[in-house]
């Protein structure tokens, strides 16, 4: 019996055996064996382990005489049975994990303003289709697309720029907004999200690429600047040799046909200084250039005698690697010598002030970071390229850059250091007209029609993940949000905490929110969404009270009726407003006007408190009363 009970127990864990290998061995076949990049997965990583082990049984049991006679012991009619069935099973899971329920479209989004807001979010939704193509890289010959004013402007690049600057922040640098972002003599550089370009599936074939209608909108307003514009626009990017190229179609665009490379060279056609730089070319190009905090220049910097385009690299000792940071430097196609981190070179000095940075990714899920938007896109800023001797590996390169082992280098939060200590983008402009739900390089996208713009990439991935990317998502969708508690959180406030913490003249001069570190809640937290004004074209955000004050007079009379009335800042403060007069009026409680009088003389003070859906204010005010019999006249002297 033991005997028996011995052999019916080894086939049982022999066919176990053979049922999770045949089944890990079909399912990595599955899911990467068009996708190597998806071994990256955890999941994927244990079925590779799996089949290995699976794969090295069959090696050894086909390499023994006796392969025909087990063969033909074990093919029975039950084991094709147990056979199919592992087929069978192993297809459902995938089929599980392929087939989501369909994404739906994000709800109304939400605009809100709050007293304690530090950064603006600016929304632009249902942003018109284009219908103009640039394919071919000219004007169309046909009107109205064959008017440059007309085929090159993008309606919601103008409504996102219009809004900007209603609520003050300024999209060109001016006489009159001298703290404008472009000035009219300055190199612009946008860096765009490239690097899958050539990936996707179903409707995201092509679109897991920044949409080159946006971008050909956004270098047509740089180039309307309102004192004329004689600088130069850069269009940029570090695919990190990805394998798409600017001539990479489909594309993102309303006509697929229409590439990076048709943009630039339509407004080349009409004279005007726009080009590309691919900075992949640079990844062969690394120059070791000290330490971050070495004084002076960085070997290889122009202002060291090196005028070679190159990627300069700093060692960071915060740090366990060796030259953790990097940055581009490059001669435009117009002869311009630019350091990403120290600006323009005219051959003697940098001029910072002329550098303007626009940092415009496409909005889609990521499937080790959570999501890819403003910071994330910051990836082909740097060069990741000897990843070994700079980190150590590919896994431990990603935890320098966002914590994605847990490794000792978890919290190091590159992106978040780059911003702060080489250059921070001065604007952020995420593009989800198509958004990419399912994966960074892979995967179906859906039509959003939304443009998000700040100056705060934290805010812009905060607002822009929870609201736009994570209703999309079918599978763990809180993982793709910084608002929740998830993957994406956590690299985000990696890099954030990162970023305040070497921020160039201390925290206190930090200019982006801060996320909790105690909250990893499952809903969005009010501290952090109040660190924010959220301004969406089409919705009434609320204008806070955020100051009142009192008229009236400051002397009179017993017995007499006076009126006070509040004086509300902003004049435009979202109505309704609550008007607390104290003591109570003897008429007007609840409105902005009240009546007082007084029978005793006396110093008396009123106070109103006023509030509204976003702040609210209190004034005091003192009049003083003296008895109505008391009236002094002085003497009228007549010379």
């Amino acid at each position: 019996m033991n005997d028996q009970n011995h052999s019916l127990r080894s086939r049982r864990v022999h066919w176990t055996l053979w049922f999770a290998g045949l089944g890990s061995l079909v399912w990595l076949l599955l899911r990467s064996g068009t996708k190597p990049r998806r071994l990256a997965y955890p999941c994927q990583r244990a079925a590779l382990v799996s089949s290995l082990g699976f794969v090295g049984y069959l090696s050894s049991l086909l390499g023994t005489v006796r392969l025909y006679h087990r063969l033909k012991q074990r093919i029975t009619p039950a084991g094709i049975l147990f056979f199919a069935l592992a087929l069978l099973i192993t297809s459902g899971l995938q089929s599980s994990s392929a087939v989501l329920p369909a994404p739906v479209r994000a709800n109304s989004l939400p605009a809100w303003t709050s007293p304690s807001a530090v950064s603006d979010v600016l929304v632009v939704p249902n942003v018109p289709i284009p219908q103009c193509s640039l394919d071919g890289g000219t004007l169309p010959t046909t009107p109205p697309c064959n008017s440059a004013d007309y085929a090159l402007h993008d309606d919601g690049v103008d409504a996102l720029v219009t809004l900007m600057e209603s609520r003050g922040t300024y999209f060109y640098q001016t006489t009159q907004h001298p703290t404008g972002i472009v000035g009219a003599n300055d190199i612009v550089v946008i860096k765009i999200n490239n690097q899958w370009g050539h990936m996707g599936t179903d409707n995201g074939v092509g679109r897991l690429a920044t949409n080159n209608d946006v971008l050909k909108g956004l270098i047509w307003r740089i180039l309307q600047h309102p004192e004329g514009f004689s600088g130069e626009v850069v269009v940029a990017e570090n695919t990190q040799d990805s394998g798409s190229t600017w001539n990479t179609i489909p594309a993102n665009a309303q006509d697929q046909n229409q590439s990076f490379q048709d943009v630039v060279a339509a407004f080349q056609s009409l004279g005007h200084p726009v080009s590309l730089y691919n900075w992949s070319d640079l990844n062969d190009d690394l120059i070791s250039g000290g330490s971050i905090g070495d004084s002076g220049y960085p070997t290889g910097e122009y202002a060291n005698g090196n005028v070679n385009d190159a990627y300069i690299l700093l060692e960071d000792p915060a740090g366990s690697g060796t030259d953790e940071l990097s940055y581009p430097k490059f001669q435009t196609a117009n002869g311009t010598y630019v350091s990403m981190r120290y600006g323009v070179w005219n051959g003697s000095n940098y001029d910072s002030g002329r550098l303007t940075f626009i940092n415009l990714p496409v909005l889609k899920r990521h499937g080790m970071a959570g999501a890819t938007i403003a910071w994330k896109n910051l990836i082909g800023f740097t060069s990741t390229f000897d990843n070994e001797a700079r980190y150590g590996s590919w896994d431990e390169m990603h935890d320098f850059y966002w914590g994605y082992t847990d490794g000792t280098n978890r919290n190091y939060g590159l992106l978040g250091r780059d911003i702060a200590l080489v250059r921070a983008p001065d604007l952020h402009l995420v593009d989800a007209i198509w958004v990419g739900y399912e994966d960074n390089y892979d995967g179906d996208a859906i039509r959003q029609d939304v443009l998000l713009a700040s100056t705060d990439p934290f805010a812009v991935d905060w607002y822009t993940s929870e609201y736009v990317l994570r209703p999309l998502v079918s599978w763990d969708p809180q993982e793709t949000s910084a608002a929740r508690g998830g993957t994406f959180r956590s690299a985000t406030r990696t890099n954030q905490n990162s970023a305040r913490s070497v921020w160039p003249g201390g925290s206190g001069s930090y200019p982006y929110i801060d996320l909790l570190d105690s909250y990893d809640g499952n809903t969005p937290s009010d501290h952090e969404k109040n660190q924010m004004n959220v301004y969406v074209v089409g919705e009434t955000a609320c204008e806070p009270v955020t100051d009142v004050g009192i008229t009236g007079p400051t002397v009179g009379f017993t017995n007499t009726l006076y009126t006070f009335n509040a004086v509300i800042t902003p004049p435009a403060a979202t109505m309704p407003i609550t008007y607390t007069w104290s003591p109570p009026p003897d008429a007007g409680q609840g409105t902005a006007s009240a009546q007082y009088q007084w029978s005793m003389p006396d110093v008396y003070t009123i106070t109103l408190a006023a509030e509204n859906c976003g702040g609210s204010d209190t004034a005091t005010h003192a009049v003083t009363i003296a008895d109505e019999g008391w009236i002094i006249y002085l003497p009228l002297i007549l010379k």
